[in-house]
């Protein structure tokens, strides 16, 4: 570590003392869930402190190695949020439940199942208090009893996970790189469509394309193999081959509009934009508008 990382390894540490001191000061003081402007601050500067600390003493390749694998930390959470792992362990408590009784509650091989809850304590999602056993710790209890946030976490892990696979190709590609059409994208290769994706949401779908993974329009084959989990299971369920559901997608993005507006919503008072998100809520959970989802928000932005 040379001197001017040393030197502002100091600084940090004065940053970070002096914003604890901030925090646990006003956090008995603050009242209801929008914290006071100056304990916002201070989260942000402990927030953005932690990132600066992993900058400057981690080993730098240990570091890009770490971030180009973290697509493995982000596929373990979609797969406990399908599944409700946060609600199944909080009806034990702190005790936890021991992975072979969780495995039977949502049909994954025992120990491929440690590993994924393992994957995610290392990133301080749950707690292993015993070998094998698991708990919630304050974030994976965000999700407990939580459907609009779960919905928002699964949004990141349908569509738009696969279409990440095909960014760097569309990147490179003559003649949709340089596009800003929003039916030249990387999800059109993804989900096999010409479509902007608003329509593609709101497309009917038939069951047996759902179970077989078929997701381009009319039942087209494609990269992106569809729902999993509970969320397709509950799309298909006692329905025959060629009956027509809704993607299942779709219903998703409007919960999650929700969960976004509960999230983000606290900050916005502090300089964000909500004026969107508070849109798509009308439009979505409220069912005000006719329009598609397309429509509604060209709309608001036009």
């Amino acid at each position: 570590m040379d001197a001017q990382s040393i030197t502002q390894l100091r600084q940090l540490g004065d940053l970070i003392n002096s914003s604890i001191q901030t925090v646990v000061k006003l956090n008995e003081a603050s009242k209801g869930e929008l914290p006071a402007k100056p304990l916002f601050d201070a989260q942000r500067a402990l927030l953005s402190a932690a990132g600066k600390l992993t900058e400057l003493v981690s080993q730098p390749s240990t570091r890009v190695l770490e971030v180009s694998s973290q697509y493995f930390e982000a596929r373990c959470l979609h797969i406990v949020a399908d599944k409700h792992v946060p609600d199944i362990l909080a009806k034990a408590g702190d005790a936890g439940v021991h992975v072979t009784g969780i495995a039977k509650s949502v049909g994954i091989e025992p120990r491929k199942l440690s590993r994924i809850l393992r994957c995610l304590c290392s990133i301080h999602i749950f707690n292993e208090v015993l070998p094998d056993t698991f708990a919630n710790n304050n974030v994976s209890a965000a999700l407990v009893g939580n459907e609009p946030l779960r919905a928002y976490i699964l949004l990141f892990g349908l569509d738009i996970y696969s279409a990440s696979d095909y960014l760097p190709r569309t990147l490179h590609d003559p003649s949709v790189g340089p596009s800003y059409k929003v039916e030249h994208t990387a999800f059109q290769a993804a989900a096999n469509t010409i479509k902007p994706r608003w329509e593609w949401l709101e497309e009917k779908v038939s069951v047996k394309d759902l179970r077989d993974g078929n997701c381009g329009t009319d039942g087209a084959t494609s990269a992106y193999p569809g729902p999993f989990g509970a969320e397709l299971q509950n799309a298909v369920a006692g329905k025959s081959d060629d009956t027509l559901v809704s993607r299942p997608e779709h219903a998703v993005f409007g919960l999650a509009m929700l969960g976004g507006g509960r999230v983000f919503g606290k900050a916005h008072l502090y300089g964000e934009d909500s004026q969107g998100q508070a849109f798509l809520r009308r439009t979505l959970t409220k069912r005000t508008s006719r329009l598609s989802l397309g429509q509604a928000w060209d709309s608001y932005c036009c």
